[in-house]
């Protein structure tokens, strides 16, 4: 019977063995290598959406303050587009001086709104 394969089954070679453990520990550093890299990029992608979604609750509560100054109103809705995402916040007097706002964030890579609720300390105009 004709032997298949005679490279592999060859027991004349001594290196061969240390040359097929040496690949193996080559391609496993490799494929580790590759898995912490793709793990990295993840990680990175969701550091830049949070990123995101935080620099978007600043600028819709600080634009919020800005306008509340000229509002008379106890409770309501606001409504803020900007370049990366939109933002709507309700907001309710609490007392004389605290309002509650719950402060909804869209973008535009997210399935769901992000959702806050803060209470401010709100001074008289």
């Amino acid at each position: 019977m004709k032997k298949l394969f005679l490279f592999f089954k060859s027991e004349e070679g001594f290196l061969f063995p240390y040359m097929m453990s040496f690949v193996i520990i080559i391609l496993l550093g490799l494929l580790s290598s590759l898995t912490i890299y793709q793990n990295h990029l993840h990680s990175t992608l969701y550091l830049e959406r949070r990123l995101q979604v935080e620099s978007l609750f600043q600028l819709g509560l600080t634009t919020f303050k800005d306008e509340y100054q000229g509002l008379n109103e106890d409770a309501g809705s606001r409504f803020y587009v900007f370049p990366d995402g939109s933002v709507t916040i309700k907001y309710e007097n609490l007392s004389d001086n605290k309002m509650k706002l719950t402060i909804l964030v869209k973008t535009p890579e997210s399935s769901s709104p992000y959702r806050t609720q803060k209470i401010i300390p709100i001074s008289s105009p």
